[in-house]
C-alpha cells in the first residue's frame, strides 16, 4: 500500500513538474516528453541525422528533456555565436553532470568556471607560449616525433597497416613532451594502455548519452548497459598513471624544469610560500595534465586518420598535394613550418578534412548562470546548453554540398579563404586551448606523410568507407592502407 502511494506521489509530482515547465517562450521540443525519462525514448544512439532533421523542423534552438534535466541544443552560426560570444558570461559555466562531477572532479581548465577558470587558462596559454607555440622551437619538437612515426611506417614495407594506434601514440608523445618533458617508445606497455584507454573513453562517452544525465541511477543498475563501470575503471587507471607521471617528473633532476608540470609546480610552491589562496594545487595540476593528454591526443590523431582516409579515396587530390610539396619544399628534407604559406592546397585539404570529419559533433555542455534568451527562446538559469558543431560544419546553406569532400571550397583565386562558420574548435572565450598546437601538428605530420608515401587501399579498387562512428568524438570505421615509399 505504501509503495503504491509513493509511486502515485512520484508520478503526480513528475506530471506537475512536466506541465509547469511548458511555458510560453520555451524552445520547441521534438515530441512527447514522458514522466521520469523525458525525451530519452526519442533520442537515437547516433543522433547526427536526427539533430539535423530536428533543426529543420524546430529551428536553431530546441529543448530535449533527459529526465528532470532540460538540455537545450543550439545550431547554426547565429545562435552559437550569440551564446558563446555575445552572451559568454551567461553561457560559460559547466554543467553538474557526469563529465565534470565524476570524470573531471570539477578540476582542471575544462571544468572550472569564473575566476578559477580564468586563472588556469591564462597560465596554460602563457606556458604554451613559453614552450614555443607557433614558433620553430615547437616545430622542431613535432618534427622529432614525425621522424619516429615515419620510421614505424617504414617497417610495414608497403604491407596493409592500421594507422590509428600509431597516430595516437605519435600525437600523445608530443603532448607528453610538452607536459612531462619526455616521450615514450611505441612499445611501452603503460604508454600503450594509456593510449588505448584514451581512445575507448571517446568511443563510449557521447555527449548525448543518458550516462551524462542519469549516472546516479545508471551506476546502481546490475548490468553495465551504459559502460558506467567500465568508464569508472578507466578513470581510476588513468588517474593513477598521471599521478605517478607527475611525481616522477617533479622528482627527476635530469629535467630542466621547463615543461607544464614544472611550471605549474613552481607557481604552486610560490603561492604556498606567499600564503596565497589560489587554484594552483594538486587537483588542478593533475586534471590539467589529464585534460591536455586526452583532448589533445584524440582530436589531432583522429584528424590525421581522416586525412589519410581522404587521401586514399581521392588519389587525384593526393597527387596534387605531393606535387605542391615537391615544388615548394622538395623531397630531401621535412616540410618546415614556414612552408605553410606556400602550401595553400595542403592547408585547404586540412581544413576540409576537419570540416567534413566534424570530429567533435557536439561541443562540451554549458550551464546558464542566469535566465537568458537565444534567438528569442527563453532559457532559464541552470539549463544545460549544448552547441551542435555539426550544424556549422555541415550546413547546406553555408557550404552548398557539405557532404562532398572539396578542398577547393577553401580557396579563392589561389588564396586560402575561411568562412566564419568554420569552427571545429568551437567559439568564444572557452574555445579549445590547444587549437594552435593542433594546427602545427596537423600541418607538419600531414605534410611529411604526403611527401614520403603514396597511400593506397589495402585491396586494389576497394576503397575504405568514409563515414564515421559516433561517440564523444567521431572516428572513422576501422580500415587499413598500404603506405608506398615515393621514389
Amino acid at each position: 500500500m505504501i509503495d503504491a502511494i509513493l509511486i502515485f506521489v512520484i508520478v503526480l509530482s513528475t506530471l506537475y513538474w512536466w506541465t509547469s515547465q511548458r511555458k510560453k517562450g520555451f524552445p520547441p521540443e521534438p515530441g512527447l516528453s514522458l514522466p521520469l525519462i523525458g525525451h530519452v525514448h526519442l533520442v537515437e544512439t547516433d543522433p547526427t541525422n536526427q539533430f539535423i532533421q530536428w533543426r529543420k523542423r524546430l529551428g536553431d534552438v530546441f529543448l530535449v528533456r533527459y529526465g528532470y534535466k532540460q538540455v537545450v541544443f543550439i545550431s547554426g552560426y547565429e545562435a552559437i555565436h550569440e551564446a558563446l560570444v555575445k552572451k559568454h558570461a551567461i553561457f560559460m559555466n559547466r554543467s553538474d553532470g557526469f563529465l565534470h562531477e565524476v570524470l573531471f572532479n570539477r578540476k582542471g581548465v575544462i571544468s572550472l568556471a569564473g575566476e578559477e577558470w580564468r586563472e588556469q587558462r591564462a597560465f596554460l596559454q602563457q606556458a604554451l607560449k613559453e614552450l614555443g607555440m607557433g614558433r620553430n622551437v615547437m616545430a622542431e619538437r613535432i618534427h622529432a616525433e614525425v621522424g619516429h612515426l615515419l620510421h614505424e611506417i617504414d617497417q610495414s614495407k608497403g604491407q596493409p597497416l592500421d594507422l590509428r594506434k600509431l597516430f595516437t601514440a605519435s600525437v600523445s608523445n608530443v603532448i607528453c613532451y610538452i607536459t612531462f618533458g619526455r616521450r615514450y617508445d611505441y612499445d611501452d606497455k603503460v604508454f600503450n594502455q594509456m593510449r588505448d584507454l584514451t581512445m575507448r573513453q571517446f568511443e563510449i562517452a557521447s555527449p548525448s548519452s543518458p550516462l551524462h544525465f542519469f549516472y546516479k541511477i545508471i551506476r546502481r543498475l546490475p548490468l553495465d548497459f551504459f559502460h558506467y563501470r567500465e568508464f569508472m575503471q578507466t578513470i581510476k587507471t588513468m588517474i593513477a598513471h598521471f599521478t605517478r607521471m607527475i611525481q616522477e617528473t617533479v622528482s627527476d633532476s635530469r629535467n630542466d624544469g621547463h615543461y607544464i608540470v614544472h611550471m605549474f609546480t613552481a607557481e604552486m610552491d610560490k603561492r604556498k610560500e606567499a600564503g596565497c589562496s589560489s587554484t594552483f594545487e594538486d587537483g588542478n595540476r593533475l586534471y590539467n595534465c589529464y585534460n591536455f593528454f586526452n583532448a589533445g591526443t584524440e582530436t589531432s590523431s583522429t584528424t590525421l586518420l581522416y586525412g589519410v582516409l581522404f587521401l586514399v579515396n581521392f588519389p587525384e587530390i593526393q597527387e596534387k598535394l605531393f606535387e605542391e610539396i615537391k615544388e615548394h619544399v622538395g623531397t630531401d628534407h621535412l616540410p618546415p613550418w614556414s612552408s605553410r604559406k606556400n602550401l595553400v592546397l595542403l592547408n585547404a585539404f586540412i581544413y576540409e578534412t576537419q570540416r567534413l570529419s566534424s570530429i567533435i559533433p557536439l561541443s562540451l555542455e554549458r550551464m546558464t548562470a542566469s535566465d537568458s534568451t537565444i534567438k528569442g527562446c527563453f532559457i532559464p538559469k541552470g539549463t544545460v546548453v549544448i552547441p551542435v558543431l555539426d550544424s556549422l560544419l555541415w550546413d547546406e546553406e553555408v557550404w552548398g554540398d557539405p557532404m562532398n569532400f572539396r578542398p577547393e571550397r577553401f580557396l579563392e583565386n589561389g588564396k586560402l579563404t575561411v568562412k566564419k562558420e568554420f569552427l571545429p574548435f568551437s567559439d568564444g572565450s572557452r574555445r579549445c586551448l590547444g587549437e594552435p598546437l593542433a594546427a602545427m601538428e596537423l600541418f607538419l605530420f600531414m605534410a611529411a606523410l604526403i611527401q614520403r608515401y603514396k597511400f593506397v587501399p589495402e585491396e586494389s579498387g576497394k576503397l575504405p568507407a568514409m563515414g564515421g562512428r559516433y561517440g564523444f568524438s567521431r572516428t572513422p570505421h576501422p580500415f587499413k592502407v598500404r603506405a608506398l615509399l615515393r621514389e
